[in-house]
C-alpha cells in the first residue's frame, strides 16, 4: 500500500516527488491447524507432515519512501 503526496505540498520541501509505502508478508494464517505451520514440508519418509523442530514461515514487514528533488 503506499501513497504519493501532492505536488503543492512537497513542492514547499524543494522536492518534486514523495511517495510512502508499506507492505506485510504472511500477516496471519486462517486454518484450525493448531501446530505452528499447516504448510510443513519434510523429505524423510516417515515424518512428512510433522512439524517437530520446524519454525512457522517469517512474517515480513516492509516500509520504505521514494523521493525525486
Amino acid at each position: 500500500m503506499g501513497y504519493t503526496f501532492p505536488e503543492k505540498i512537497i513542492s514547499k520541501l524543494g522536492l518534486s516527488r514523495l511517495r510512502v509505502y508499506g507492505g506485510v508478508q504472511n500477516m496471519f494464517t486462517i486454518t484450525n491447524y493448531s501446530g505452528y505451520d499447516p504448510e510443513v514440508s519434510s523429505n524423510a519418509l516417515f515424518s512428512r507432515g510433522i512439524d517437530s523442530k520446524s519454525y512457522p514461515n517469517a512474517r515480513t514487514y516492509t516500509l520504505g519512501f521514494n523521493v525525486s528533488f
